[in-house]
């Protein structure tokens, strides 16, 4: 059995109540659709497109919802959402309680996650997502960085490059000789690592960062790279943060990564990512881990769920270097994928990750 800090009994309980209350419950689900195959860039740079859903993902997801007994309310854009929760007889027409779940990120630039849980917040419409300012800050990766590092959190030396000055924040950069990942400042699903992601600084570092903060369209974020295991910790906090355990990442050879990076095309392309129970370390190392997750998942303002990802080093340390807190609801996320591998099925999987919210706004007594 893995390491967790939360109990099956608890766990079992929210699926209980949450399915006990779905009846008098209305989810109004907001996502962004793809149409066609998932690209990485455009001439523009990196897509702002490929995280969106399929439409056998949402028809799925809604599905899902439907069957636990949850009335749904779907919207497909941002903009459709806010004009009919705009006009207050809409909301009160219903007479189950309603929360918002969103997947959406449109537009372009940072915090785009933010914009449905920063409106849902000015007409006070419970959404399940993490509030804006969660939104943002976990997404950006320098922000995150340094706010956990302030707090006594290990993540991996950081540094930021501007892309509209091509230039070093504070003129701060790594020495000559230290290996390095480069990665865009505030996109995910690997969007923007490659297989030359990782490199050893050299005389023409800076040319070559600054090469991909064009081809990014966006500022860079270079990390210290840390070799050893790539684990997520999966988080729900209907009050307080519970880890749920550590999930592994592992390449299509189910080899840890270790020297090198969970790239793009891994996950999206070749669909190669795999995912395992991480059980490789001592008992105190793991307690240790996860409560290292807990601790940032608090200090970034993040509520409900969330996931942290860390490199786990040679000598059992584990650095913090991703943050999600709007973890995906499909089968394919690790998030999800944890749960599984426990021996929850995916309907479990979401009567959690919805319990976990309304126990936020005190519709259940967990």
């Amino acid at each position: 059995m893995i390491e967790s800090n939360v109990s099956k009994e608890f766990l079992d309980e929210l699926i209980l109540e949450c399915r006990n209350i779905a009846h008098q419950v209305e989810l109004i689900f907001i996502t962004n659709l793809i149409d066609g195959d998932i690209q990485e860039y455009t001439e523009n740079g990196l897509s702002m497109t490929s995280q969106y859903y399929k439409e056998s993902d949402v028809s799925f997801v809604l599905q899902t919802f439907e069957k636990l007994g949850f009335s749904v309310r779907p919207f497909y854009n941002e903009i459709d959402f806010i004009k009919w929760a705009s006009n207050e007889s809409n909301i009160k027409s219903s007479n189950r309680w309603q929360m918002v779940i969103t997947t959406a990120e449109g537009g372009e630039g940072e915090g785009r996650r933010a914009l449905i849980p920063s409106f849902c917040n000015l007409i006070g419409l419970p959404c399940w997502n993490s509030p804006a300012h969660g939104c943002s800050v976990a997404r950006h990766k320098f922000h995150a960085n340094k706010i956990l590092s302030s707090c006594g959190i290990k993540v991996p030396e950081t540094w930021y490059f501007l892309y509209e000055r091509l230039e070093w924040m504070h003129n701060s950069s790594p020495d000559i000789g230290t290996k390095v990942i480069i990665k865009p400042a505030w996109e995910g699903t690997s969007k923007g690592i490659d297989e030359e992601s990782i490199i050893v600084v050299d005389d023409d570092f800076s040319n070559v960062v600054s090469i991909r903060a064009h081809r990014f369209g966006q500022s860079c974020v270079v990390q210290e790279f840390k070799t050893g295991y790539e684990v997520g910790v999966p988080i729900i906090a209907p009050l307080s943060p519970k880890a749920v355990g550590l999930i592994g990442f592992a390449d299509g050879d189910k080899l840890r990564y270790g020297q090198r990076a969970r790239t793009f095309v891994d996950e999206n392309i070749k669909k190669t990512a795999q995912t395992f129970l991480f059980d490789e370390l001592p008992s105190l190392q793991a307690k240790r881990a996860l409560t290292s997750a807990e601790r940032a998942f608090d200090v970034l303002s993040m509520k409900g769920l969330g996931r942290i990802d860390m490199r786990i080093d040679e000598d059992g340390e584990a650095w913090i270097f991703d943050t999600n807190e709007s973890p995906p609801l499909l089968p394919r996320s690790s998030f999800v994928q944890l749960f599984e591998k426990i021996g929850y099925d995916f309907k479990d999987v979401i009567s959690i990750m919805i319990a976990a919210n309304i126990t936020r706004y005190n519709q259940m007594k967990i």
